[in-house]
């Protein structure tokens, strides 16, 4: 739940990680581990596991295909977390006393608070579901199209859902998210080019060995054509791990680096600013 200082303690230990996202609550707390990272020398990664898979790689490839776009559009309304309980057997620890975790959960409350400003804290929950359900959203349009110029606009929208229209000189992004109760998966990049869109629909994440699907709308002559690209039937979460192996053995430049985190954090609390004031 609360990551940084596991980061640290490992860094400082001499040894190579990967850390679950978010790299840690807040872009001030983030900063440092990315410092301390780079001037160590170990491989540290962020566990975006979208990163890795096949379907996404295969789009970036279609994305980068039809030139400078036209639109862009992320959407992340997840669907039912209840349903993956059935997927596997879980042990769950049950020695940590239950004023630690609640005693742990307020520290971080607080922290975040801080990091928002007075003006915004009362988007404190809301941050976390962008941190907890979005930051992969955050991550892969980051990897596919780099930081935003600007924050244009930005709403709650709901208890839990959100809105916000990014600026990535001069082509405009919508970015929305929530959490729904679909029994399908709804997770999606889709980018409009000149002539052709792109789109990248994500599977369930708990379905480890389902790659992301790319579907493509293209002009032919003068007739349209669509086109359905499946991905390798392949574990994003495998891959990650022998890129995880090749980094450190063979020197290979991490996809997922904690800079890559670091940015997310502060996108994600750009987009909190950028929405009007609201206090506790």
């Amino acid at each position: 739940y609360d990551h940084g200082e596991m980061v640290a303690d490992a860094i400082r230990a001499g040894k190579h990680l990967i850390v679950e996202k978010p790299l840690a609550f807040t872009p001030e707390e983030a900063r440092p581990l990315v410092e301390q990272a780079e001037r160590s020398g170990l491989v540290a990664l962020v566990g975006y596991m979208k990163f890795y898979d096949p379907g996404y790689e295969i789009g970036l490839e279609r994305i980068a295909a039809i030139g400078r776009p036209k639109s862009i559009h992320v959407h992340d309304f997840a669907g039912r977390f209840d349903r993956y309980g059935q997927l596997y057997t879980q042990t769950r620890v049950t020695d940590v006393p239950a004023d630690v975790l609640a005693a742990g959960r307020e520290t971080v409350a607080r922290r975040i608070e801080a990091a928002l400003g007075v003006d915004h804290a009362g988007y404190r929950d809301l941050y976390l579901v962008l941190l907890s359900l979005a930051s992969h959203d955050l991550a892969v349009m980051r990897g596919a199209f780099g930081t935003p110029d600007c924050v244009v606009h930005a709403q709650q929208t709901g208890p839990n859902q959100l809105l916000a229209v990014l600026d990535y000189g001069g082509v405009p992004c919508l970015f929305d998210m929530a959490l729904a109760q679909y029994e399908w998966w709804d997770e999606w990049i889709h980018v409009h080019g000149e002539r052709d869109e792109v789109r990248i629909e994500f599977q369930n994440p708990y379905f480890r060995n389902a790659s992301a699907t790319v579907r493509l709308r293209e002009t032919t002559g003068e007739a349209a054509s669509e086109r359905v690209l499946p991905g390798v039937p392949d574990t994003s979460f495998r891959r990650e791990w022998l890129h995880f192996a090749d980094c450190i053995l063979a020197g290979v430049k991490p996809r997922t680096p904690l800079s890559g985190g670091l940015a997310d954090l502060d996108l994600a609390v750009r987009i909190i600013q950028a929405m009007p004031p609201k206090r506790l």
